[in-house]
């Protein structure tokens, strides 16, 4: 399980912002808008989160970031992760809503 985390604010090239080794995406000091999601992923390593969105006209054409942040599992020995607590974060994600 992983956490998904989306913001209407982007880190294009990446920050460590709470010093853990892990390269954040998403902008928290500059979004007005937060969300997470509970993010999922098979044996393949394929990620999947439910993200229902509202029937809200105001929506249409706003851009949000997203980034997932997964806990590797340190007994397996695939920890390839340099972050601490064994962490790590994927690539960020821009999606914007069509009307």
């Amino acid at each position: 399980m992983g956490a998904g985390i989306v913001t209407d604010s982007q880190d294009l090239a990446g920050s460590d912002p709470f010093g853990l080794l892990l390269k954040i995406h998403v902008d928290f000091q500059a979004a007005t808008q937060i969300l997470t999601l509970d993010v999922f992923s098979d044996s393949a390593g394929s990620g999947f989160a439910n993200a229902p969105i509202t029937n809200n006209p105001t929506l249409a054409g706003q851009t949000f970031y997203a980034q997932c942040v997964w806990a590797e599992d340190a007994a397996s020995g695939n920890d390839c992760s340099i972050a601490q607590y064994h962490l790590a974060s994927s690539t960020g994600l821009a999606i914007t809503i069509q009307p």
